[in-house]
This record gives C-alpha cells, sequence and structure tokens, in this order.
C-alpha cells in the first residue's frame, strides 16, 4: 500500500495533477479488496485500533 501511494504522490509531482490522480484511483481500487483493507474497515467500524498484516 506504501508503495501505491508513493507512486501516486511522485506521479503528481512529475506530471499533471490528473496523471497523479488517475494512477491513485487504480492503486485504491486494486487495493480495496485486500485482507489489510477489510481490517481496517472493521477496525474502524468497531472503534478500535487495526492489526495489518
Amino acid at each position: 500500500m506504501r508503495r501505491a501511494a508513493k507512486e501516486a504522490l511522485n506521479a503528481a509531482g512529475d506530471g499533471s495533477a490528473a496523471t497523479g490522480l488517475a494512477l491513485e484511483r487504480r492503486a485504491w481500487a486494486g487495493l480495496f479488496g485486500t485482507r489489510d483493507q477489510r481490517e481496517g474497515m472493521e477496525a474502524f467500524l468497531e472503534d478500535r485500533k487495526p492489526e495489518f498484516e
């Protein structure tokens, strides 16, 4: 996830904002179904700290 965020930030800094946002959107969509994403959502809903892998 950190790598995807860093790539999106670098793309935005090296190119247009539209390019960075497009990369961010693709990265977010690709990461949405991961175990860590589900754990983060569950932890938020249960008002507890997440336990990421």
